[in-house]
């Protein structure tokens, strides 16, 4: 078998073993983890109960797609002490008018940075 093409996604991009008589799959997260991956589409592809699916090769019958909604990674923004901060053009995919974007030191446990207004969570 040759290497997956899952990196970022948890497990490796292999899902848990199927629930609910094999229409249910979910992928393995632990606490406080998150998906390193880009937001964007992808192939869902099976491998069969009773096979290794250990490999990409395993997984050759495509079932359809899956659309990970989110921001692109690797954005940037600028704003200036004396005015106020304007983040605009965050591309990604499926984004809606409810996204919100925090300032942390770090995404997810970080602690957040003081000067802005509020919580440094953004407003519409």
């Amino acid at each position: 078998n040759t290497e997956l093409p899952g990196a970022g996604f948890p497990g490796g991009g292999i899902s848990n073993p199927g629930t609910g008589g094999g229409v249910a799959f979910t992928w393995p997260l632990n606490s406080g983890q998150s998906w390193d991956v880009l937001a964007g589409q992808y192939s869902l592809c099976w491998c069969p109960g009773g096979v290794a699916c250990t490999g990409k090769d395993d997984f050759a019958a495509l079932v359809g797609s899956l659309t990970l909604v989110g921001p692109s990674s690797g954005q940037n923004a600028e704003c200036s002490q004396t005015v106020q901060c304007a983040v605009q053009g965050i591309q990604g995919v499926g984004l809606s008018l409810q996204d919100k974007i925090m300032i942390l030191e770090s995404c997810g446990t970080g602690s957040p940075v003081t000067g802005f207004g509020g919580t440094g969570i953004s407003s519409a």
